[in-house]
């Protein structure tokens, strides 16, 4: 990084520069990335997050024999199974009071500046008609610190119901939570502890006080926006430098236009992951570039930018 840093560096000052985002003269001698995700930031560039589901497997569709990222707290009385499913083909039943717990592996990880995060679970009950109210699914929310010990917990409960239902428990993050999980517990009487079945899926963690539709995806991004530039050759090449770690990427793109009022109507090209981007906007006199750094790691790894030139 240090020694890319310094050709990026050199590039600055650099004749054949047509321009450079002057941040990273700022930037250069504290080592300093332009930008990254870690706080989703990025320069003074517009940020933009998709709501995610912070667990893997939400809906067990990656498991084969048993819910990958789960377990089950006495596995004789759960098992994953196909015939019965909210979203997919699969989900966990569970014929026996017992637990489904998020493995530590698969722990959410909070981000210091998000204060609530909220937790749901698609749950269904098959149970005899006389007193349902009787048999409760419990949705418990578990706070964690760095050492994935418990530091709070806070707990949704709804009786017995035919139907697909939806458990819903925010919680409001504690200074030393570093990590989100959540267990769904199955309670029956025990004069009926063989006659009540429980199924789970869609289970879904996610930041903010409400939950979203149910998805498997995870996608965050940060957008930066150049400001206009004026070109003084109408052939040239946009480089950017930096890190992109496993499972996230940096992606460049750019649009021109005659007057500087038209670039609020020019297309923006297609985004491109290559390192040295091509551009030719011959009879155009203003130049737009973006960066957008994108992440679709759970543990919240981030590409780093370091810099970014017109040349």
């Amino acid at each position: 990084m240090k020694s890319r840093a310094l050709l990026c560096f050199l590039a600055f000052w650099s004749l054949r520069s047509i321009w450079s985002e002057p941040m990273f003269k700022e930037n250069f001698s504290s080592g300093k990335c332009l930008g990254n995700l870690q706080r989703l930031e990025i320069l003074q560039g517009k940020v933009s997050l998709q709501q995610a589901n912070l667990l893997k497997n939400g809906s067990f569709e990656d498991s084969d024999k048993t819910p990958v990222g789960f377990y089950l707290y006495d596995s004789r009385g759960g098992q994953l199974v196909t015939d019965i499913a909210y979203h997919g083909k699969n989900s966990v039943f569970l014929s026996q009071p017992t637990s489904l717990y998020v493995h530590p592996t698969n722990f959410a990880a909070v981000r210091k500046e998000v204060e609530w995060y909220v937790v749901s679970a698609w749950v269904k009950t098959d149970f005899p008609a006389e007193k349902p109210e009787e048999i409760l699914t419990q949705l418990r929310v578990w706070g964690n610190n760095q050492e994935k010990k418990h530091t709070q917990v806070v707990a949704a409960s709804i009786a017995g119901n035919h139907d697909w239902v939806r458990l819903v428990q925010p919680i409001k993050v504690k200074p030393e939570t570093a990590f989100i999980h959540c267990d769904i517990k199955f309670i029956l009487p025990e004069k009926q502890e063989s006659q009540g079945r429980l199924w789970i899926d869609g289970v879904q963690i996610e930041e903010g006080k409400r939950p979203t539709e149910f998805t498997e995806k995870y996608y965050r991004q940060g957008i930066y926006t150049s400001p206009v530039i004026t070109l003084t050759r109408p052939k040239g090449k946009i480089t950017w430098e930096g890190e992109t770690p496993e499972h996230t990427g940096v992606e460049v793109r750019w649009r021109a236009g005659k007057q500087e009022v038209d670039l609020k109507e020019s297309e923006w090209t297609r985004w491109n992951p290559a390192k040295t981007v091509s551009f030719s906007a011959s009879g155009e006199q203003y130049f737009q570039v973006q960066v957008r750094l994108v992440s679709r790691d759970r543990g919240l790894v981030s590409p780093g930018l370091v810099c970014l030139i017109v040349e």
